[in-house]
């Protein structure tokens, strides 16, 4: 199809369309949130893998450290002397490694609350239009900015 043919098919689309000022307020609204959205659900699922990975970190530590703790009693019981193992170390990475999982999950369910909300608005500016009703675009422009204030809020690491 030619450029200026999809420009008519286009144009013939939106005459046949009359959303209206309340529609048309709504599909901007939807616009923006989804765009929120979007971003909400990023955000939530890097989260959710920097707390898998850290997770899987502070197992290995733990593994690491139980391995060690094994070989020093077996050089007790044997008589040996066993070379200085960095517990210590080994545990301020696994306390730093916890306190990353703790704070990536913390920031995933804040992500998923603004997810929620924030659907909640699109939801509900698109009932607006069905039901004729521009109080409802309004309590869904709120539940977005409240999604997108959490959201915010959440990236600035508040």
């Amino acid at each position: 199809m030619a450029g200026h043919e999809a420009i008519e098919r286009h144009e013939h689309g939106a005459h046949a369309v009359n959303l209206g000022p309340l529609g048309r307020r709504a599909a901007l609204l939807v616009a923006m949130l989804a765009a929120v959205l979007a971003v909400s659900e990023m955000q939530g699922e890097s989260m959710i893998k920097k707390a898998i990975t850290s997770e899987t970190k502070v197992a290995g530590l733990h593994a690491r450290i139980e391995t060690d703790e094994v070989k020093i009693a077996i050089d007790h019981l044997s008589g040996t002397s066993a070379p200085a193992i960095e517990e210590r170390a080994l545990e301020k990475d696994v306390a730093k490694y916890e306190h990353r999982r703790d704070e990536a999950s913390a920031a995933h369910t804040r992500y998923e609350y603004a997810t929620v909300i924030t659907q909640v608005g699109i939801v509900l500016a698109s009932v607006s239009v069905i039901a004729g009703a521009a109080w409802l675009l309004g309590l869904g422009g709120l539940a977005g900015l409240a999604g997108l204030t959490l959201l915010l809020l959440t990236l600035l690491g508040l």
